[in-house]
């Protein structure tokens, strides 16, 4: 289970900001990004994935319709 954890970086340690729920000298992994570039790569991700782009606003009530050509009912009947 992966957490993003927001700390601070004083006297050569990383203290969060907020409390988290590990046991005392438990191993954990970090992959450090300073706040800026976690911001610059969520906004990439995002442009790559197309996320916000698109004028379309309804693709999930659509979905099949979109991706098949053809409205769900249609769909249906066609089975």
């Amino acid at each position: 289970m992966s957490k993003t954890v927001t700390a601070i970086y004083e006297n050569g340690v990383f203290r969060p900001l907020k409390k988290v729920r590990f046991h005392e000298r438990e191993k954990v992994e970090l992959n450090i990004f300073k706040e800026n570039e976690s911001d610059d790569i969520t906004k990439t991700a995002l442009s790559i994935i197309g996320v916000g782009k698109s004028s379309v606003k309804d693709s999930a009530a659509k979905h099949d319709e979109y991706l098949y050509g053809k409205k769900r009912g249609d769909l249906q009947r066609a089975r």
